[in-house]
């Protein structure tokens, strides 16, 4: 096959993204639409390769494989073996036994399966998963477990070029990712069906090349596609259009790979520090989370410019001995091939070894005894109770919910006169208010939802793929109706959050927040009057200084304090800061005060002897999860704040 320093340069652009997407360099929001140029790529010269073997009636299944084997899985397994060490040093019980369940599903190629029903891609917690971007990695291998064989039946059996069969395949499976970003999102961007459209496109491309036996002219083809792929990279253009960016992405990238001679792309891409950058392409993808992740594991504040760039240079590093001494070294193993037992049996053997380090890590549940008990009585907040909805009492809401198998929280022997109404900050409420309702003989539903505020016809900009907030906040209106028995209502949010989302520097929506949030409040409490509830509302629990924080910091102070000797005076903030910040928010919730209406001020549980500074812990425990959740330690110590409200 003839080599393509253009492709080399085209995979270098689309490493550059993926890092500055995940290192937040650049301000470019799409930037992880690099995988998705990866997998045309991918897609394009697999189909090459493969097509001019069978023509040449040379394809051997067993030697394709040795192929992968010796290109893909080195450089994985020494990735691998490192982070795994790492995470066994740094990572606290929680955080390692998820690594468990990741290394066991990365190592079986189902790492895409694994993510998509644990985490979203862009979750918060996805930064706690140094395995993460393994799950395009399975995606890939799970295409080439069944593609050659597809391309060897067209051609023994059907005696014709598979062109048709692979378009029709196309086809449908954009078509399932058309319907899946709408209503399906985690799903269709994890999972082979609706991601295999994409490294078909480029085997469409291939075997359109081999079929003319000729080289493309046009060079408008490579304008075209550059053009699309640029304007993929930027919300603003692709929510003008109203179709998902990874559209003209994949098919931008499907023309650039059509071979036209020069091409000012072609000369482009050619350029030699891109073609370098291509070359490490591989190193560097499986390098670059990793190194992110821990980082910011272990950091308490945020990573500034300096740093980023430091852990680009570092990953860069890694991924230059990674290719110097472990990829390309395994790349030019020809002899060997020949027996294919001195690929298969190694790796196997490693696959063999990582599944079952992972099945002991999960099965002694994080490896515990890596702690002092201290450490794991002062992270047990964190580890009892997970406030996003992992425990089968708390439901994490979805529009389709009818809330007929919601838990009654509190007495087993009152009916339930109250309702929590929220996100995932009044989830955090919840065990708190549990004992205090238990204490009076009460008991209260919980509707929440993380990223979901009490606020009826209200959509949170940015978040219209992950929620329908107006539809599910309308189901709750109509379960609360249809419940005479409900007699208060809590609403409790991260209300600035939504308040103020238009002076957040990175908001590319417009819309002024402030004005739609007061208007859809003020609705909300107006429609609770009308209904005769009692309305109770929750203020915003005071964040910590720092966004990194977490209760492994109490693990990793103990076992690193020379890290963390100062982190108490950066964790903490002081009540001036804090009121600067949310005076405006509180001042209006609070202005609607009447009979039926209540505004709980909850700043004063989180100071102590007359201090100016907000407390983060008491007794040595976590009140907080992260910088803005309550640890249930956190919850439970405003017990006694909540009781009276059942008390009445």
């Amino acid at each position: 096959m003839d080599y393509r320093a253009d492709i080399d340069g085209l995979r270098g652009i689309a490493i550059i993204l993926v890092l500055f997407f995940h290192f937040e360099i650049g301000g470019i929001d799409n930037g992880f639409l690099g995988v998705d140029i990866f997998f045309v790529i991918s897609g394009f010269l697999i189909t090459q390769l493969i097509s001019k073997e069978i023509a040449a009636e040379k394809f051997s299944i067993s030697e394709f494989y040795c192929r992968r084997i010796r290109r893909l899985f080195p450089a994985l397994f020494f990735m691998i073996l490192l982070v795994s060490l790492a995470s066994f040093i740094f990572f606290d019980r929680d955080s390692f036994e998820k690594f468990g369940f990741s290394l066991i599903t990365t190592s079986l190629f189902a790492s895409n399966i694994w993510f998509w029903t644990e985490t979203g891609y862009f979750a918060p917690s996805a930064l706690e998963k140094p395995l993460l971007h393994t799950w395009s990695l399975s995606v890939e291998e799970q295409f080439y477990l069944f593609f050659p064989l597809l391309l060897l039946l067209c051609r023994r059996f059907l005696f014709q070029s598979p062109l048709l069969i692979i378009t029709s395949i196309f086809i449908l499976s954009l078509l399932s990712y058309l319907y899946g970003f709408y209503y399906h999102p985690d799903a269709t961007f994890f999972l082979l069906p609706t991601r295999i459209w994409q490294l078909l496109a480029g085997s469409i491309i291939a075997l359109l090349y081999l079929n003319r036996r000729r080289k493309f002219k046009n060079l408008g083809f490579h304008t075209l596609g550059a053009f699309l792929v640029l304007i993929s990279l930027f919300p603003q253009f692709i929510s003008a259009l109203k179709i998902p960016p990874t559209i003209p992405c994949t098919i931008g990238t499907a023309l650039i790979l059509l071979p036209i001679q020069n091409s000012w792309i072609v000369k482009l891409l050619s350029f030699k520090p891109l073609i370098w950058v291509g070359l490490l392409s591989y190193s560097l993808y499986l390098w670059h989370w990793p190194i992110y992740v821990f980082y910011k594991y272990l950091s308490i504040e945020n990573i500034d410019t300096i740093n980023k760039l430091v852990l680009v240079l570092l990953s860069l590093f890694f991924a230059w001995c990674s290719w110097r001494y472990i990829e390309s070294p395994f790349r030019k193993i020809h002899i060997l091939s020949k027996n294919k037992k001195y690929f298969f049996i190694p790796a196997g053997s490693f696959l063999f070894v990582c599944i079952l380090f992972g099945t002991t890590i999960v099965n002694k549940e994080g490896m515990a005894f890596r702690h002092p008990q201290r450490d794991i009585i002062e992270a047990q907040s964190f580890w009892d109770w997970h406030p996003y909805g992992k425990s089968p009492r708390f439901h994490h809401l979805e529009l389709s919910h009818n809330f007929s198998d919601v838990d009654i929280i509190g007495s087993e022997y009152a009916d339930p006169e109250f309702l929590l109404w929220g996100d995932s900050h009044a989830m955090a409420f919840i065990p708190g208010l549990e004992i205090a309702a238990k204490k009076n003989n009460c008991s209260f539903y919980a509707l929440t939802r993380s990223g979901n505020p009490p606020l009826l016809n209200y959509q949170f900009p940015g978040q219209e793929l992950l929620i329908d907030n107006s539809a599910l906040n309308k189901n709750i209106l109509d379960f609360i109706k249809s419940n005479n028995k409900i007699k208060t209502i809590i609403l409790a949010c991260a209300w600035a959050d939504y308040r103020e989302y238009n002076k957040l520097p990175d908001d590319p929506t417009g819309i002024n927040t402030v004005k739609l949030f007061n208007s859809r409040f003020s609705e909300t409490i107006d429609t609770l009057n009308q209904l005769n509830k009692n309305i109770v509302v929750f203020s915003q629990v005071p964040p910590l200084a720092v966004n990194n924080f977490s209760t492994r910091y109490y693990f990793l102070k103990s076992r690193f304090p020379f890290l963390y000797y100062d982190a108490e005076m950066r964790i903490t903030t002081s009540i001036k800061n804090y009121e600067s910040k949310f005076s405006d928010s509180n001042e209006f919730i609070n202005s609607f005060q009447n009979n039926n209406y209540m505004f709980l001020d909850l700043t004063k549980q989180f100071t102590k002897d007359n201090s100016s500074q907000l407390i983060f812990e008491k007794d040595g425990i976590p009140m907080y999860r992260d910088a803005g959740h309550l640890s249930t330690y956190g919850s439970e110590c405003l017990s006694d704040t909540f009781s009276f409200l059942f008390s009445e």
